[in-house]
């Protein structure tokens, strides 16, 4: 009785060390135009498979288990498949729709297609299994069936892994830099913003940086929900050498017309996240996400600028830009605070601020310069020191090491975990340490 006990008590709070990979066979099916089933065999059988990875709500929406005898239990957002009387299973299924809904800071689960194809995110079907008292992770052969018409084309169709596949019938088409899909209802400012931009981000990587791609990139440009969805997005991810980007709603259309470098400038943001998965693996994580995202989208406007998009005028002017956002932020939370509050764009305002002070305290007379010698300095870490050192840990050893001083990490530190009374104070408080100079 005690063992049994113990089993159901580990069932329920995911308890336990992750050991040894169970190897087995997945299949993702698109059964119709918005219905999935995705089956799971394993080499061996086991008491339970798990989905912990943040859901947003999309699985407890519509997903049921698809194999007899077995039962979705959903916890939070979190999910199981497990019999009634913890039998052993060999195979286990769900079917679910389409959901379309954007989550607050975690990829799409679905982008439709205007001609009725579908890119899916991968990552919500990824598991464990709980085998011998322990939870294990899934290495399974994968396959991926779409309708009788439709193509299907991932980066690694041969494994169950997070990444990005489309299901559909659209043409590919093939550059020198990507592989990509197109909506054809992709505005055409934004479709030439990605065309343009992926070889120009390329070269600056080389140049700057010494990187150049293992590969060409995998793009997928969803517009399905441009005509017919009651809010205006505009959305982009990446995962190993793939990008997608997904648009839903006439504003964002319109919005796109309205600025031609934004998706130019996008898109770089998007290759550089590529650069840092490629370079620093999972040295960086979403709980201090300011580090990438706010250097992704720095890098991204040095770029812009260095390959001629951005003239002088516009080059100041989206600085100051981003200290104005980062300001009106801060009135609402610290940066360390903001996922809790919601406010996502703290990463992005307030990270790239901080990077840009980082490098105009390591070179006044150009902080372009700085930022790049910064990040040049984040390449040279060894693999001992990025394995004890992640995300802003990082950063601030790699202050140190270029010769800043301990004030001003910690005043970087500081301005991280504050939500400031005045935030334009605290923005000047911040130059000040850096860079001995007010705002």
């Amino acid at each position: 009785m005690m063992r049994i006990w113990l089993v159901v008590v580990a069932l329920l709070g995911l308890e336990g060390q992750v050991q040894a990979q169970i190897g087995g066979t997945f299949t993702l099916e698109r059964l119709a135009e918005r219905d999935w089933r995705a089956t799971y065999c394993f080499d061996e059988p086991v008491l339970a498979l798990a989905f912990t990875r943040r859901g947003e709500g999309i699985r407890r929406s519509s997903w049921i288990s698809a194999e007899d005898g077995l039962q979705l239990v959903f916890t939070g957002d979190q999910a199981k498949l497990q019999h009634p009387k913890n039998n052993l299973f060999s195979c286990a299924a769900v079917s679910f729709k389409t959901d379309t809904r954007i989550p607050e800071k975690n990829y799409m689960a679905f982008s439709t297609f205007s001609d009725g194809g579908v890119s899916v995110y991968t990552g919500y079907l990824l598991g464990q299994v709980y085998k011998d008292g322990d939870w294990r992770e899934m290495a399974l052969r994968a396959s991926y069936k779409g309708l009788p018409e439709d193509k299907v084309i991932t980066r690694n169709p041969a494994v169950l892994g997070a990444q990005f596949v489309y299901f559909g019938k659209l043409a590919v088409r093939q550059t020198p830099a990507a592989t990509l899909v197109i909506d054809p209802a992709m505005p055409s400012v934004a479709r030439l913003g990605v065309l343009s931009a992926v070889p120009r981000a390329n070269e600056m990587l080389k140049i700057l940086f010494g990187y150049s791609p293992k590969e060409p990139y995998l793009v997928f440009m969803a517009a399905g929900e441009l005509e017919t969805s009651p809010s205006d997005h505009t959305k982009a991810g990446t995962q190993p050498y793939q990008i997608l980007f997904t648009m839903k709603g006439k504003g964002a259309a319109r919005w796109a017309d309205s600025d031609p470098l934004y998706f130019p400038q996008f898109t770089m943001h998007e290759v550089v996240h590529i650069w840092q998965k490629d370079v620093w693996g999972d040295s960086f994580g979403p709980d201090t996400a300011w580090v990438d995202e706010g250097a992704a989208d720095a890098l991204s406007h040095e770029m812009m600028a260095r390959t001629g998009a951005y003239r002088a005028e516009k080059y100041a002017a989206v600085w100051k830009g981003v200290e104005s956002r980062c300001r009106l932020i801060l009135k609402e939370t610290s940066i360390h605070g903001a996922a809790e509050a919601g406010r996502f764009d703290a990463f992005y305002q307030c990270g790239a601020l901080i990077n840009r002070l980082v490098g105009e305290a390591l070179n006044p007379v150009a902080p372009g310069e700085g930022l790049i010698d910064f990040w040049r300095a984040m390449m040279e870490w060894d693999r001992e020191t990025l394995a004890s050192h992640k995300g802003e840990a990082l950063f601030f050893l790699t202050m140190q090491k270029l010769g800043l001083t301990n004030q001003q990490v910690v005043a970087v530190k500081n301005f991280l975990a504050t939500k400031p009374a005045d935030p334009g104070k605290a923005i000047s408080a911040l130059r000040l340490t850096l860079l001995g100079v007010g705002g």
